[in-house]
């Protein structure tokens, strides 16, 4: 296998909210895993960096991105036909 299969998501279990990440990999486990929480520490370097900031839209762009999007969506459905 020349690389990975990963699924990620969030989960909530007992009240507790966490990042589930399923990888599928013919590389040993403990492999793996550091390569996951290298990935982890990157991303968590990058939200808490200025390089995001530039990047995350106001409140009022966001809202107004939304009701577009779901604007969009409506439009988008199609009749159910049972």
């Amino acid at each position: 296998m020349a690389g990975y299969i990963v699924f990620s998501g969030v989960r909530r279990a007992n009240g507790v909210q966490g990042l589930r990440v399923i990888v599928q990999s013919d590389k040993p486990p403990d492999y793996v895993e550091t390569r996951i929480e290298l990935f982890l520490h990157k991303m968590k370097v990058l939200v808490l960096s200025s390089q995001i900031h530039s990047v995350v839209l106001d409140s009022q762009k966001c809202s107004h991105h939304l009701v577009s999007t779901v604007g969009k969506c409506a439009d988008l459905q199609m009749p159910y036909h049972a």
